[in-house]
């Protein structure tokens, strides 16, 4: 299920310093993101560059990385720390022809997942339940990741968003119609 971003007040803000944002992970070399550990993601590489985690991984939970790399990405780190609920912060990159399959994420607290578009183009592709949406640079997309979802990048470059993990009983948004969601 896709919801409305108005219901989230830090989505604006987001979307108000994207390129600056786009222009720290830009900063950030591909080696230093590190592979997504999962099944789910097949034909290509889905990396990420972590900054604030509740993950379960202790690779994402290691205080000295973390530190490292909000103190290359100030901007973000800084629009982050306005967020209430916020549970964990990431970029995330998938290359050319990666396909994240179909799957249930498995979040304790529930949250709500804000992707923001910042290097993108019309072949990514988010589906969540019977409803696809695709990526625009400086937009954000904000779904529950508890119900079925995937992803691709059928695209020609890297596709790289920036994701928040926020905790879902802080927030009370409007399901999106539909006929609003883009095929």
């Amino acid at each position: 299920m896709f919801v409305h971003q108005a219901d989230f007040r830090f989505a604006s803000l987001f979307e108000r310093y994207w390129r600056a944002i786009r222009a720290e992970v830009s900063d950030i070399p591909r080696a230093d993101f590190v592979p997504v550990i999962t099944p789910c993601a097949q034909g290509g590489d889905w990396l990420i560059f972590p900054l604030i985690a509740d993950t379960h991984d202790p690779l994402y939970k290691s205080p000295d990385i973390l530190q490292a790399n909000q103190a290359r990405c100030p901007c973000t780190v800084q629009l982050a720390r306005e967020v209430p609920g916020l549970s964990s912060l990431a970029f995330t990159r998938m290359a050319p022809g990666t396909r994240i399959e179909r799957h249930v994420d498995q979040l304790a607290p529930p949250a709500w997942r804000f992707q923001l578009g910042l290097v993108t183009n019309p072949e990514n592709r988010l589906r969540c339940g019977q409803d696809t949406l695709r990526w625009q640079e400086g937009q954000a997309i904000i779904f529950d990741p508890q119900r079925t979802h995937d992803a691709d990048n059928r695209g020609g470059s890297d596709h790289i968003v920036l994701r928040l993990d926020v905790v879902k009983s802080r927030y009370n948004p409007r399901p999106i119609t539909p006929r609003r969601v883009a095929q």
